[in-house]
């Protein structure tokens, strides 16, 4: 289960994420949007076991713990919950104290970071500096073992010094980390910096710091489990590997989405959103299984998608596969992309999927 918290104390200059300027008004609305929402979902999913539950926004350490408990007692009232994993994203600098997480049963903390160079900081809009990240990993640290963070890649006035640093100063609070590629909205504040004459980094040098990372990351004996995420051993994400394996899933609040069965239910990118629905295709699941799928550094499961989609999926796509062969492994059941080309699974897709 995903819970989308919309509210914001400021909007990055990259985001693309709906978010919206916190106050206390909008957040009791917001509060009695969920509650419906969650009286839907409990009607939809019986007494199904919740084994997740993943905080996530805009910022959801920018609302109160009141309000914070709020949503956790509405969840925790209706829902079947066996969570093996309950995480929630904080920014540096803003609210909900560690103890109160800890004590509501939080086990995985988030933290978006991005970067330590102050002057990389600024230019994306962020609020907090790199005194305010390190300080925010210590003091989580303190309670938390399963600590993640955010690393973005080609960032303004980013090099190479700065990724070491980062991973430096990170890796002895950390036990995972995601690392995305900077995209820039056409819309967003930071497209129109670029226009004005903000250099960022190209997709060629892109990809050359998305290897470097990794092998940066190896040092710390950090692998990869997915395009964007590495851990130490035992602590991937247990959430995101649910949404890669194709299992049911549930969000809630704005532009949040669910997939039950066949049916995929999409919250509109409105904060009185409503809800549409999309009745999936078996084409449609199959394209999106091997896309997630793949995404994963064990790759797809050729077992699990025979018994989904009733083929081999080596015969039925041999023709598209053989002139990529050469980026993918086949062993023990799976396919996968070769590690070195991970980074390329779009590129890879489009040749093999019809879309």
């Amino acid at each position: 289960m995903y819970v989308h918290v919309p509210f914001c104390l400021k909007k990055c200059f990259y985001c693309d994420f709906y978010s919206v300027p916190y106050s206390k008004t909008k957040t009791q609305t917001y509060i009695k949007y969920l509650e419906r929402e969650i009286q839907e979902f409990k009607k939809l999913i019986a007494n199904r076991k919740v084994n997740t539950l993943y905080l996530g926004g805009g910022t959801p350490n920018s609302i109160t713990e009141e309000d914070f408990q709020k949503i956790y007692q509405n969840i925790y009232d209706n829902f079947n919950l066996d969570l093996q994993e309950f995480t929630v994203e904080i920014n540096p600098g803003a609210g909900l104290s560690p103890e109160f997480l800890k004590n509501i049963g939080v086990n995985r903390i988030s933290i978006g970071i991005q970067s330590l160079n102050n002057k990389s900081l600024n230019s994306i809009g962020r609020v907090h500096n790199a005194d305010d990240a390190i300080n925010c990993l210590k003091k989580y640290s303190k309670y938390f073992d399963n600590l993640s963070c955010d690393l973005m890649l080609g960032i303004p006035y980013q090099t190479k010094g700065d990724i070491t640093y980062f991973i430096d100063r990170v890796a002895e609070y950390i036990k995972h980390i995601s690392v995305y590629m900077l995209e820039v909205p056409q819309n967003s504040k930071l497209k129109s910096m670029i226009n004005s004459g903000l250099k960022v980094a190209s997709e060629d040098e892109l990809a050359d710091l998305y290897i470097f990372t990794s092998n940066e990351l190896k040092k710390y004996k950090f692998k990869q489990y997915e395009i964007s995420n590495f851990s130490l051993p035992s602590y991937q994400s247990k959430h995101n590997l649910m949404y890669w394996s194709y299992m049911d899933y549930i969000g809630l609040g704005p532009t949040a989405c669910s997939k039950i069965g066949n049916i995929r239910y999409a919250n509109t990118n409105d904060f009185y959103y409503k809800k549409e629905f999309q009745e999936l295709s078996k084409n449609e699941m199959e394209n999106e299984f091997i896309m997630l799928s793949l995404r994963l550094s064990t790759g797809l499961n050729l077992e699990i998608f025979k018994e989904i989609f009733g083929a081999n999926f080596l015969d039925k796509y041999s023709n598209k596969l053989k002139p990529i062969e050469q980026y993918f492994d086949v062993d023990n059941s799976f396919i996968k992309i070769k590690s070195e080309y991970l980074i390329f699974e779009n590129s890879l897709l489009v040749e093999l999927l019809d879309f």
